[in-house]
């Protein structure tokens, strides 16, 4: 069971309000109205710790800018976060819950105290790797949060199953003389706390703004016609990116845009029917009645019904009541003023049907002369 909590630091940026990163900061904070018309004190949206926790906390700083550091106090204990924007009622992070008090910002001995921190959280990390070892636990040692305040270590760990580490947890608060809280973390968590950018060149999405870890299918990756290879379509966390989440609710409506496969559709050029849909360019690839196949964009199709035969546009338009022939009464061959490529054609035509009717008076007279030879039945014994 994974105890670490799925909470990220959502970027709530587009949401602060204009001038909020260079205000010189509420030198007043006035206090707020919630939604049941309880005043409340004024909060900043802090993110702080391993796993990149977002939290709000009360505060009475005079001066404050976004992406200052911040001593604050959590329920886990001391901590040191990044403000990210002050919190408006009613904004994109409506959800989130006050979490402790924003006690200063940081200042140059609390950089030296958190270096000298991580330090020990170096040979903390060696030294449970070491104890996991020697009790031969089935658990994998992925990172160590040593508290600002030094009251409580967190250990997270990735294990198949449920651990008995009780016996582990001994020996550490026994070397340390602290408090000790084992976390168990899933491959995802792994990412969040370890990895750093993938291979679109941008920092994880996980560590820089996603704050729920949703499920992703391998049915989003289908829809948007991406490729099936696990190794391609996989993240920092051997799991499907979640940027396949990210674009599957634009896909899906995109994908309403286009008509299903094997449907009568029709084009300028004639109807046909729907073989293949491209999502991204909203084009359809229609195949023709002659066997031709066409792309065109999804705009400029029509209902089959309203579409007219390829060899509707060209055919010779009825005259003198739909009788078909023309004024000269020629029957639609033309007249003397016809162009000399059609007149060529007709003197083709007409010299075809001269040498078949010639062909023709041979064979009858090579049949003729068969039935007057000898041996044909009328000769005497």
């Amino acid at each position: 069971m994974n105890d670490a909590p799925n909470a990220d630091a959502a970027d709530p940026l587009a949401e602060t309000p204009a001038g909020a990163e260079d205000d010189p900061a509420d030198e007043t904070p006035a206090r707020r109205e919630n939604g049941a018309g309880k005043r409340e004190p004024p909060t900043l949206v802090v993110r702080y710790g391993r796993m990149r926790l977002l939290g709000r906390f009360r505060y009475s700083l005079d001066r404050w800018r976004r992406g200052q550091r911040a001593v604050v106090k959590s329920d886990r204990g001391i901590e040191i976060g990044r403000i990210v924007c002050r919190w408006v009622a009613g904004g994109g992070d409506a959800d989130l819950k006050i979490k402790g008090d924003v006690l200063r910002l940081v200042t140059h001995a609390d950089e030296v105290d958190e270096r000298h921190l991580e330090k020990d959280a170096e040979r903390e990390f060696a030294f449970c790797k070491d104890r996991i070892a020697a009790r031969n636990l089935p658990m994998k040692l992925v990172g160590v949060e040593h508290l600002f305040g030094g009251d409580r270590i967190f250990f997270y760990f990735l294990a198949e199953k449920r651990v008995d580490f009780r016996a582990l947890v001994r020996d550490l608060a026994r070397e340390f003389q602290t408090r000790i809280e084992m976390r168990q973390v899933g491959v995802r968590d792994e990412a969040r706390l370890l990895g750093d950018y993938e291979r679109c060149g941008r920092p994880l999405c996980c560590r820089a703004f996603i704050k729920d870890l949703e499920p992703v299918s391998m049915k989003m990756a289908k829809a948007q016609k991406a490729t099936l290879d696990p190794s391609k379509i996989s993240g920092r966390c051997g799991r499907l990116m979640c940027c396949l989440r990210f674009e599957h609710a634009t896909y899906r409506q995109l994908q309403k845009n286009l008509p299903r496969k094997n449907k009568e559709v029709g084009t300028a050029v004639g109807r046909g029917k729907v073989i293949g849909t491209d999502v991204v360019t909203q084009t359809v690839t229609v195949l023709l009645a002659s066997g031709t196949r066409v792309v065109v964009p999804v705009e400029t199709l029509v209902p089959p019904e309203e579409t007219t035969a390829p060899g509707d546009a060209t055919r010779p338009a009825k005259k003198d009541g739909g009788s078909g022939r023309d004024k000269a009464g020629d029957g639609g061959r033309g007249d003397t003023k016809d162009s000399p490529s059609k007149k060529k054609n007709e003197d083709g035509k007409r010299g075809r049907r001269r040498r078949s009717r010639g062909k023709r008076r041979d064979r009858k007279t090579s049949n003729g002369r068969k039935g007057k030879s000898p041996g044909n039945g009328n000769s005497k014994t």
